[in-house]
């Protein structure tokens, strides 16, 4: 059943990752904004984490054609154009060129950039601001984002005078992409690729990071006799399955401005998602899909143990001698039910299942009297 589910939950959140990075609207359609600068619509997000860093997005409505981002350019932006991995269109501006990096193909935004001097130089004013991260074009809307570090001032972003500078930039920004002929025809031809290998990297996070909660709150028993050779062998599972992500990221991407972007996420967001949740996967398969007879051992209980977390619920566990020489570990994880159930010196039978996988678990305890 969970290995079911996860498959389902993995799938509904691919699902949903990619249509929020092709078609959604920060808010609804036709929402033009709830906020007014200059006359026009703007949206603002603000958000602070634990420390203390203040994130700020400023939002206008934007051409469903378009997706993109600009971003100032970093080594790794250098190093994959020097490679040949990803390929930037060059806009005649030395300056530009060399300052940004620009995450799209779209035939239109390249030449309007290339050709237009003031389209890039109300770029380049809004990244006078240090703190301006990214601008972002997804779905309905043209977003910059800007983040300031804590102990820094912010005050400047709640200002009307300079809400009005980053609103009007914007707006003349959307402004020009709406004006450009054919935009409905015409679109970045990678686009839909990254956001699919973007979203799925998102959605293993995810579902990893749910396979770990369920490990460590929900289902807290584990039922393998020993858990260290499947968590070696999901993990080295995990990084060979990551490295042929890569290739086929960069296979598939090449030749596009997107490819070692997308490669960083598949690295980060798809490479913690293996890992956390390969584990728990490979557990819920070997166990659920096991029809093989059980193997019953008898075994005397020698102690109890109630094993006390900070952060996560209590865990217990019985240390075992078996009737017999056999190939048990000197303990198994058991749930708070057996645990008040049986007391030191019971008598016990273990009904072990050796595994789809290979791995032998625990399916069943239950109380003997005989020895």
């Amino acid at each position: 059943m969970w290995f079911v589910l996860g498959l389902v939950s993995l799938t509904v959140f691919i699902s949903y990752r990619l249509y929020r990075k092709l078609h959604w609207s920060w808010g609804w359609d036709n929402d033009h904004g709830y906020l007014k600068a200059v006359g026009k619509p703007y949206k603002l997000q603000h958000q602070q984490d634990k420390n203390g860093t203040q994130t700020f997005r400023f939002g206008v409505v934007s051409p469903k054609a378009f997706h993109f981002r600009i971003k100032r350019e970093t080594g790794w932006d250098r190093f994959a154009k020097a490679v040949g991995l990803s390929v930037e269109q060059c806009f005649s501006d030395p300056e530009f060129d060399e300052a940004f990096y620009v995450v799209s193909d779209h035939p239109a935004l390249a030449k309007e950039l290339a050709e237009v001097a003031p389209f890039r130089a109300v770029i380049k004013a809004l990244f006078r601001d240090s703190n301006l991260i990214k601008l972002t074009c997804e779905g309905q809307h043209l977003v910059g984002q800007y983040k300031v570090k804590s102990g820094e001032p912010s005050g400047q972003y709640w200002a009307p005078a300079h809400t009005r500078i980053i609103v009007s930039a914007l707006h003349e920004i959307a402004d020009t992409l709406s004006s450009l002929p054919n935009t409905g025809t015409t679109r970045d031809p990678h686009v839909w690729k990254a956001a699919f290998l973007v979203s799925l990297a998102s959605g293993v996070l995810i579902v990893g990071a749910l396979e770990m909660f369920r490990l460590a709150s929900i289902h807290r028993v584990d039922p393998l006799l020993e858990s260290w050779p499947m968590v070696r062998d999901s993990a080295l599972f995990s990084l060979a399955l990551l490295a042929a992500w890569l290739v086929f990221t960069a296979a598939w991407l090449r030749g596009s401005s997107h490819a070692h972007i997308v490669m960083g996420e598949v690295l980060v967001s798809g490479g913690l998602g293996l890992l956390l949740g390969s584990y728990v996967f490979a557990r819920d398969l070997n166990c659920e899909w096991d029809d093989a007879s059980a193997t019953i051992y008898q075994v005397q209980v020698t102690a109890k143990h109630l094993h006390r977390h900070r952060k996560s619920p209590d865990t217990y566990s019985f240390s075992i001698q078996p009737s017999v020489l056999a190939l048990l570990p000197a303990s198994i994880d058991v749930t708070y039910r057996d645990y008040v159930r049986y007391n030191e010196n019971d008598l016990l039978e273990l009904h072990v299942k050796p595994g789809l996988m290979g791995y032998p678990w625990v399916s069943k305890i239950a109380e003997t009297r005989t020895w």
